[in-house]
Protein backbone atom coordinates (compact mmCIF):
# COMPACT_ATOMS: atom_id res chain seq x y z
CA UNK A 1 0.00 0.00 0.00
CA UNK A 2 3.11 2.27 0.02
CA UNK A 3 2.15 5.31 -2.23
CA UNK A 4 -1.47 4.62 -2.46
CA UNK A 5 -2.26 8.11 -1.11
CA UNK A 6 -0.30 9.31 -3.57
CA UNK A 7 -1.42 7.58 -6.42
CA UNK A 8 -5.10 8.32 -5.24
CA UNK A 9 -4.15 12.05 -5.05
CA UNK A 10 -2.72 11.74 -8.12
CA UNK A 11 -6.09 10.70 -9.71
CA UNK A 12 -8.20 12.58 -8.46
CA UNK A 13 -9.64 15.39 -11.04
CA UNK A 14 -9.31 18.56 -10.94
CA UNK A 15 -6.43 18.56 -8.46
CA UNK A 16 -3.13 20.11 -9.18
CA UNK A 17 -1.28 17.28 -9.78
CA UNK A 18 -3.25 16.25 -12.77
CA UNK A 19 -3.66 19.61 -14.24
CA UNK A 20 0.25 19.64 -14.44
CA UNK A 21 1.27 15.84 -15.44
CA UNK A 22 -0.82 13.66 -17.95
CA UNK A 23 -1.00 9.71 -17.48
CA UNK A 24 2.24 9.07 -20.42
CA UNK A 25 2.26 6.04 -22.57
CA UNK A 26 2.70 2.85 -21.53
CA UNK A 27 2.12 0.11 -24.77
CA UNK A 28 5.67 -0.55 -26.05
CA UNK A 29 6.96 -2.30 -28.95
CA UNK A 30 7.25 -5.95 -28.04
CA UNK A 31 11.36 -5.33 -28.51
CA UNK A 32 11.15 -3.03 -25.31
CA UNK A 33 8.71 -5.04 -23.43
CA UNK A 34 11.48 -8.10 -23.90
CA UNK A 35 13.97 -5.25 -22.79
CA UNK A 36 11.89 -5.13 -19.29
CA UNK A 37 12.48 -8.67 -18.95
CA UNK A 38 15.98 -8.51 -19.22
CA UNK A 39 15.95 -5.54 -16.76
CA UNK A 40 14.18 -7.57 -14.21
CA UNK A 41 16.68 -10.14 -14.82
CA UNK A 42 19.65 -8.00 -13.63
CA UNK A 43 21.13 -7.74 -17.25
CA UNK A 44 22.78 -4.45 -17.08
CA UNK A 45 23.71 -3.57 -20.43
CA UNK A 46 19.60 -4.02 -21.13
CA UNK A 47 19.52 -1.62 -18.17
CA UNK A 48 21.91 1.02 -19.21
CA UNK A 49 20.41 0.93 -23.00
CA UNK A 50 16.99 1.69 -21.40
CA UNK A 51 18.27 4.49 -19.71
CA UNK A 52 20.12 5.80 -22.81
CA UNK A 53 17.10 5.49 -25.06
CA UNK A 54 14.49 7.34 -22.97
CA UNK A 55 12.82 4.34 -21.05
CA UNK A 56 13.70 5.61 -17.53
CA UNK A 57 10.38 4.54 -16.35
CA UNK A 58 11.23 0.72 -16.74
CA UNK A 59 14.36 0.69 -14.90
CA UNK A 60 12.22 2.87 -12.45
CA UNK A 61 9.67 0.89 -12.19
CA UNK A 62 12.09 -2.61 -12.35
CA UNK A 63 13.39 -0.67 -9.09
CA UNK A 64 10.44 0.14 -8.04
CA UNK A 65 9.38 -3.61 -7.54
CA UNK A 66 12.81 -4.27 -5.48
CA UNK A 67 11.43 -1.83 -2.93
CA UNK A 68 13.11 1.17 -3.79
CA UNK A 69 10.85 4.07 -2.83
CA UNK A 70 12.58 6.97 -4.67
CA UNK A 71 11.62 5.19 -8.02
CA UNK A 72 7.74 4.54 -6.78
CA UNK A 73 7.02 8.51 -6.05
CA UNK A 74 9.31 8.89 -9.35
CA UNK A 75 6.97 6.83 -10.65
CA UNK A 76 3.68 9.25 -9.73
CA UNK A 77 5.52 12.48 -9.93
CA UNK A 78 6.37 11.66 -14.00
CA UNK A 79 3.01 10.69 -15.08
CA UNK A 80 3.45 6.72 -14.25
CA UNK A 81 0.64 5.80 -12.05
CA UNK A 82 -0.11 2.85 -13.58
CA UNK A 83 3.10 1.35 -13.23
CA UNK A 84 3.12 2.24 -9.73
CA UNK A 85 -0.30 1.05 -9.40
CA UNK A 86 0.74 -2.34 -11.23
CA UNK A 87 3.88 -2.78 -8.72
CA UNK A 88 1.39 -2.72 -5.92
CA UNK A 89 -1.04 -4.88 -7.49
CA UNK A 90 1.38 -7.54 -8.04
CA UNK A 91 2.60 -7.30 -4.43
CA UNK A 92 -1.50 -8.29 -3.51
CA UNK A 93 -2.81 -4.64 -2.98
CA UNK A 94 -6.62 -4.93 -4.04
CA UNK A 95 -6.92 -1.52 -4.51
CA UNK A 96 -4.20 -0.99 -7.04
CA UNK A 97 -6.26 -3.73 -9.04
CA UNK A 98 -9.08 -2.18 -8.79
CA UNK A 99 -7.40 1.07 -9.62
CA UNK A 100 -5.82 -0.14 -12.85
CA UNK A 101 -9.57 -1.21 -13.22
CA UNK A 102 -11.16 2.16 -12.80
CA UNK A 103 -8.68 3.72 -15.39
CA UNK A 104 -9.16 1.04 -17.95
CA UNK A 105 -5.67 -0.44 -17.37
CA UNK A 106 -7.33 -4.13 -18.03
CA UNK A 107 -3.86 -5.70 -18.96
CA UNK A 108 -1.85 -4.27 -15.96
CA UNK A 109 -4.82 -5.75 -13.89
CA UNK A 110 -3.94 -9.47 -15.33
CA UNK A 111 -0.62 -9.42 -16.02
CA UNK A 112 -0.83 -8.24 -11.68
CA UNK A 113 -3.18 -11.21 -11.03
CA UNK A 114 -0.72 -13.38 -13.22
CA UNK A 115 2.19 -12.80 -10.93
CA UNK A 116 -0.25 -13.71 -8.09
CA UNK A 117 -0.51 -16.87 -9.48
CA UNK A 118 -4.35 -16.17 -10.14
CA UNK A 119 -4.85 -19.24 -13.05
CA UNK A 120 -7.84 -17.13 -14.46
CA UNK A 121 -5.31 -14.39 -15.09
CA UNK A 122 -2.45 -16.44 -16.67
CA UNK A 123 -5.25 -17.81 -19.09
CA UNK A 124 -6.52 -14.18 -19.69
CA UNK A 125 -2.76 -13.31 -20.07
CA UNK A 126 -2.10 -16.09 -22.67
CA UNK A 127 -5.28 -15.35 -24.57
CA UNK A 128 -5.43 -11.60 -24.76
CA UNK A 129 -1.73 -10.69 -24.53
CA UNK A 130 1.48 -11.60 -26.81
CA UNK A 131 4.43 -14.11 -26.15
CA UNK A 132 6.14 -10.69 -24.84
CA UNK A 133 4.00 -9.75 -22.38
CA UNK A 134 3.85 -13.62 -20.94
CA UNK A 135 7.52 -13.80 -20.88
CA UNK A 136 7.57 -10.64 -18.70
CA UNK A 137 4.83 -12.24 -16.68
CA UNK A 138 7.00 -15.35 -16.20
CA UNK A 139 9.93 -12.89 -14.78
CA UNK A 140 8.60 -10.54 -13.01
CA UNK A 141 6.76 -13.73 -10.70
CA UNK A 142 10.32 -15.54 -10.75
CA UNK A 143 11.85 -12.00 -9.05
CA UNK A 144 8.59 -12.25 -6.60
CA UNK A 145 9.46 -16.01 -5.93
CA UNK A 146 13.15 -14.69 -4.93
CA UNK A 147 12.73 -11.87 -3.13
CA UNK A 148 9.50 -13.85 -0.87
CA UNK A 149 12.25 -16.44 -0.64
CA UNK A 150 15.26 -13.96 0.27
CA UNK A 151 14.19 -10.76 1.30
CA UNK A 152 17.41 -9.09 0.48
CA UNK A 153 17.52 -10.58 -3.13
CA UNK A 154 17.37 -8.00 -5.85
CA UNK A 155 19.50 -7.91 -9.58
CA UNK A 156 20.52 -4.14 -8.70
CA UNK A 157 22.92 -5.24 -5.40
Amino acid sequence: MRLWNSIKRWALKGSEETQNVSIKSTDYHPKIILAWKACIEGNVNIINWLKENDYLEIVKATTAFFDHDESRYWLVDNGYPQLMAFINACEGDKNASAWLLNFDFDQFHYMAKAVNEDDFAWEWVKNNCTEDIHLLCQAILEAKRKIEANTSFSPFS
